[in-house]
């Protein structure tokens, strides 16, 4: 009588380097972390930037959008907006309550119902891009765009 041999009814998983099984999925969230730690640590590809300092919240709010826009056209992808984090306390002329307005307004102005079309979402930036006085903005693509394969 032959001998059969065991059948196997799931192949085995494939393992990467670092011993997590591979799978789509999985690379794709890897390299989005990747990205990430990246631009934490001041390595990022960012496409634009836009410097707030020493403008009044009308010039910035229009300045901010002037850019965002003209950004997508250019097809960036992710882009930094410098606010700053407000002055001293302590600076000649300045109310202390009102330290860091742009910083305040600078989300507020992303989540307006004309920019949804352009912001695909952001988040304070790392370190070395001038953390809580920063933004990372990621822009859509532009409508009509073809999309990446």
């Amino acid at each position: 009588m032959p001998v059969s041999r065991p059948v196997r009814l799931h192949p085995r998983p494939r393992f990467c380097k670092a011993g997590r099984r591979s799978s789509p999925r999985r690379r794709s969230r890897r390299s989005n972390v990747g990205s990430k730690r990246g631009l934490a640590r001041g390595r990022g590809a960012i496409d634009a930037a836009l410097d707030l300092h020493g403008l009044t919240q009308a010039e910035a709010h229009q300045a901010l959008r002037g850019f965002l826009r003209h950004s997508q056209a250019r097809g960036a992808r992710l882009v930094i907006v410098v606010t700053g984090k407000g002055g001293p306390p302590d600076e000649p002329g300045s109310w202390p309550h009102e330290r860091g307005v742009l910083k305040r307004l600078a989300p507020h102005w992303l989540r307006e119902l004309d920019l949804r079309s352009v912001v695909l979402g952001f988040e304070e930036a790392g370190r070395a891009h001038g953390g809580s006085g920063a933004l990372y903005v990621r822009l859509r693509r532009p409508q009509g765009a073809p999309a990446r394969g």
